[in-house]
């Protein structure tokens, strides 16, 4: 009888060490595979995730002939922020964008930090006309927005490329695509939305 209870209560602490040791081994994998996709600085997605999901997501509207949208945005001027006010603010300013854009997008669309200070977003089931509304949405907000540096405030501005995916998008063409459009954007003054031409 000695011997049984010994056993049991040995079999009992070994299940719950396990059990224990399952949970730990769970939550580090989960941590590591948010920290695998996510941009550190911003909390956005990285690169690598964002072109994983952009081709799964063009694939399927292109099955079930689902509108999607890419909007690629550009801070203005980011290098000045950096030389007049110092990279830490430039990080402010990085988080403060992108803050805006998660308070922003639905839970389908995703968001992503594309360069240094350049931010793809894909919407999913999202005519252009929709994504032109939203994209100038975020633009309103990031302007309206002020950044402080050692008690002096200052404001950015963003420049915006909108693309439609087509039933012959690839990811490289929709991303060259929109990014023809941020440019276009860019050299007629900044701060606006401009829409790819089909």
């Amino acid at each position: 009888y000695f011997s049984f209870l010994m056993v049991t209560q040995s079999i009992i602490v070994l299940l719950f060490f396990g059990a224990t040791l399952i949970i730990f081994l769970s939550d580090a994998s989960l941590r590591y595979q948010k920290e695998s996709i996510t941009d550190f600085l911003t909390g956005l997605y990285n690169r690598r995730y964002f072109h994983d999901r952009l081709k799964q997501i063009i694939h399927t509207s292109q099955r079930h002939l689902s509108p999607v949208t890419l909007i690629l945005l550009d801070i203005d001027h980011f290098k000045l922020v950096n030389d007049n006010y110092g990279h830490d603010i430039g990080d402010q300013v990085l988080k403060g964008v992108s803050k805006i854009i998660q308070d922003t997008l639905r839970v389908s669309d995703i968001a992503a930090r594309y360069g240094g200070e350049e931010i793809c977003l894909l919407l999913p089931h999202t005519s252009i006309d929709g994504a032109k509304l939203l994209a100038e949405r975020i633009r309103v907000n990031i302007e309206q927005k002020t950044f402080d540096a050692n008690g002096k405030s200052f404001s950015i501005t963003a420049s915006f490329g909108v693309a439609k995916v087509e039933m012959s998008s690839t990811p490289d063409n929709v991303l060259i695509t929109a990014d023809k459009a941020l440019y276009e954007s860019k050299e007629n003054g900044r701060n606006r939305v401009t829409v790819a031409d089909v």
